[in-house]
Parts: structure tokens; C-alpha cells; sequence
């Protein structure tokens, strides 16, 4: 699965993409002023959001020929000087936080051992293929991985998305109470950021789109980021995540969440765990006056794991040779997904286990590249499972997978990490 990133003065239509906000249909209409023709790309999905940045897959196509006043507008605003500034001091801006990535159509059948992201019109066929129900690329790449496989068309029908839900949610319970409790608290707080800018001492206030933050002692914690993370008193033992700008970002993540379950489940990969999670809705005012939202909520298991990233990296090193087993299954499950933000955050080790070691999967949603997962890359900045090894022996099992699925290895990162573990050697020994 490759991506190639378009050119900076390519301009971009959202098109039919639901989910803009106002700076996006700015930075729209600033491409379009410093365009004169050629190449233009159209939205088709959003790939991952992370705090303020976006990136997208888009479609490229030769566009449309200019017609004469229009183009000749375009010269008189640009002669003017300012004018040309603003547009490109909006367009940086908006490519700073949006980035726009085509499915490499030379690659896309490339290696037959590596899951290749599906790059055509995702609208194409819709009555053939049981999963397009789903409307999500996700479901496709799984389409796409059983293809690989050589799986027969009944087998395609066998993937019910159903059982997944069920098998990712069972023994979870979300009930009603605890629904109408979080959409109470979800709705105060919009209310009161609106006419009571502090609660209980602290500030809380909404910015353009969806950010929150907020520490508001009724209800537990608000993270800050265009996906909102919080914890409710009533529901002990259960993270909540939405976003109350695009809640297709939040449909996303949930069918990655399906997506590894089944992964995990055909492959054996038992060492690897994925939080117990359900889906619904609920109903937000974002303002005063303002129609009630439909927004989507995944309820997630909160498993033991560190408190924080740094010792969350501690016990790495503690469980040291005993994590070979789950290094070499997250390695496997990179290369069949495509899971690119691979980090001690992201996938710390599970606590009060009294099995093998085990990692956690907690957020899979960003699954663009394999080779970003296994080795990372330096922007946007991904530190890769290589970086999280803790060994010579963790680092050539990651070597070895990729291999049998035919991916170039990164021997410079490897090469990196092991200087790396020589230095935290040496200063353990001194401390």
C-alpha cells in the first residue's frame, strides 16, 4: 500500500465530502484562485485525523478547461499583488492542517503478500459486493486482503459485519442510564461554555469545530483534540470518544476497531488485545438555539495499562524478552492492516495479566502504510514497532515478518534503535 502526496499547488475540491468545515472551504476557494487549469483532486475519504490535521485520499483528474472571463479575472486579481498574498497565505494555512494523498496506482498490485489500499471510486459496483453497505474504505481493505488470499465469493458474503460488532462488544454493556447521563453532561457543557464560560473554577469554552477543554469535577475529565476522549462518575471503567465536528471520523475509527478484531480473530494473533467497544448516538445542542446534532459516541473498555507514555516505555523494558511473542503478532497485524501510527501510547503493555505478556491496540485508526508501522517515518513524525522493540532479538523478528510479507527492510532505523538500546544499556548499568 503506497501513497503518494499531491503537489502543493494541485487545487482541492471537497466536492461531495459532508464533513468540511468553513477554513476548509476557504482553503478550497484559495486553491482554486492561484489554479489555471490541469490536474485537480477531489475528496473521496478521510484517511486519519489527528488534533488539528487531516489527512485525505483523493482522486486526481484532469479537470476543466477555464473559460476565457474567468481566467482573465483570475490575471487581474493576481497583477494587484495583495490579492495573490491572501489567497496563498490561506492556502499554507490550510495545507498545513489538511494533507492530500493518491493511492500510487503503479503499486496497487505491486505484492500479493501485502494488503494494498483499495484506490478506485469507491462508489463503483455497489450492487455486487455485500460490504458496501458499510460505506467505509475500511470494509473494503477487507475485501481487498481476502482477494489476496484467493477467498471464493461465498466467502466474501461470510464476512458479517454483524458478528464483528457482537464479537468486539461482548460481555461490554452500555445502558441506558449511562447513555442519558453522557449526553446530559455533553449538552451542559456546550450550554454553560456559552453562557457560563467557568464551572466549578474551571474554564470552559468550544472552539471553531469541535475542541473542547475542560476539567470539570462533576463529570471527570475532557481531553482537548478534534476527537473529544472523557470519563463519566457513573460509568466506572468506560472511555468515551466523539467528535462533534465530523462523526464520520468516529464511524471510521469504530469499523478500524472491526477491522482488527477480525484480523486478530483469522490470524491468531491472541497476544494482542483490542479494547472491548460498542457504538451509538446521541443528541447535542452545540449552542443556544441551535438544532440538537446527531453525534456518534464509541464507548471503549478501559484496560490497565501506565498512566503515562513514559511508563508506558518502562514496561517495555520490564517485561523485556517476554513481549518476543507480542513484537512478532503486532508485526503481523501491521503488514495485514496497513496500521501506521505505531507508538508506547498507542500500544502499551497490558497490566495485572497473569498470562503472556500482551499489548494493547488502543488507537488503530490510522492505517496508511506498512512500512510506517514496522520502521516509521520522520513527518509526519511516526516512530514505527522497531522504535518500541527493546531488543536485538525483538528487532529481527519484525525484520523477518516483513520480510515473509515481502516489504523492503529499513535496516537505518534498525540500525538506530539498536544504538539506541546500547546507550539505555549503558545507563542502567550506571544507575
Amino acid at each position: 500500500m503506497s501513497f503518494n502526496k499531491i503537489g502543493f499547488f494541485t487545487p482541492v475540491d471537497y466536492g461531495s465530502y459532508k464533513e468540511q468545515s468553513n477554513f476548509q472551504k476557504v482553503g478550497q476557494f484559495a486553491g482554486n484562485c492561484l489554479s489555471f487549469g490541469g490536474k485537480k483532486a477531489t475528496v473521496i475519504s478521510l484517511i486519519s485525523s489527528s488534533g488539528m490535521s487531516s489527512r485525505y485520499k483523493v482522486k486526481l483528474d484532469n479537470g476543466c478547461k477555464e473559460g476565457f472571463l474567468k481566467s482573465a479575472l483570475k490575471v487581474f486579481l493576481l497583477v494587484t499583488i495583495i490579492f495573490p498574498i491572501i489567497m496563498l497565505a490561506i492556502k499554507l494555512s490550510h495545507r498545513a492542517f489538511n494533507s492530500f494523498y493518491e493511492c500510487d496506482p503503479q503499486l496497487r498490485h505491486q505484492s500479493s503478500f501485502a494488503m494494498p489500499l483499495e484506490c478506485e471510486d469507491p462508489q463503483e459496483d455497489p450492487q455486487e459486493d455485500p460490504l458496501e453497505v458499510e460505506d467505509d474504505y475500511v470494509l473494503k481493505l477487507v475485501k481487498m486482503r481476502l482477494s489476496n488470499e484467493k477467498r471464493t465469493k461465498k466467502e466474501y458474503e461470510a464476512f458479517n459485519t454483524d458478528a464483528l460488532r457482537r464479537s468486539l462488544g461482548q460481555g461490554f454493556e452500555v445502558d441506558m442510564k449511562i447513555k442519558a447521563e453522557l449526553s446530559s453532561i455533553v449538552n451542559g457543557i456546550f450550554s454553560r461554555a456559552v453562557v457560563d464560560p467557568k464551572v466549578n473554577g474551571e474554564l470552559v469554552k468550544t472552539g471553531d469545530r469541535d475542541k473542547i477543554v475542560a476539567k470539570v469535577e462533576k463529570f471527570g475529565q475532557v481531553y482537548s483534540g478534534d476527537t473529544t476522549v472523557m470519563t463519566i462518575k457513573v460509568a466506572k471503567g468506560i472511555i468515551f470518544k466523539m467528535n462533534f465536528g465530523d462523526s464520520g471520523v468516529i464511524k471510521s475509527r469504530y469499523k478500524k476497531m472491526l477491522l482488527a478484531e477480525d484480523v486478530c480473530r483469522k490470524k491468531g494473533l491472541n497476544l494482542l488485545k483490542i479494547p472491548r467497544a460498542k457504538m451509538f448516538s446521541i443528541n447535542v445542542k452545540l449552542s443556544d438555539g441551535a438544532r440538537a446534532k446527531e453525534v456518534s459516541v464509541i464507548a471503549e473498555q478501559f484496560l490497565q495499562v501506565a498512566p503515562t507514555e513514559k511508563a508506558m516505555e518502562e514496561d517495555f523494558y520490564k517485561q523485556g524478552a517476554k513481549l518476543d511473542g507480542a513484537i512478532a503478532q503486532l508485526a503481523k497485524f501491521i503488514c495485514e492492516t496497513g496500521y501506521s501510527d505505531v507508538e508506547f501510547r498507542n500500544n502499551p503493555v497490558i497490566r495485572e495479566n497473569n498470562g503472556p505478556a500482551k499489548i494493547a491496540l488502543l488507537d488503530i485508526e490510522e492505517m496508511t502504510e506498512e512500512r510506517v508501522g514496522l520502521f516509521g517515518v520522520s513527518w509526519p513524525r511516526r516512530s514505527g514497532l522497531v522504535a518500541c522493540a527493546v531488543s536485538r532479538e525483538q528487532i529481527d523478528a519484525v525484520k523477518k515478518v516483513a520480510r515473509g510479507y515481502r516489504l523492503a527492510i529499513n535496516e537505518e532505523a534498525c540500525t538506530h534503535r539498536l544504538g539506541q538500546l546500547q546507550q539505555v544499556s549503558r545507563l542502567r548499568k550506571v544507575a
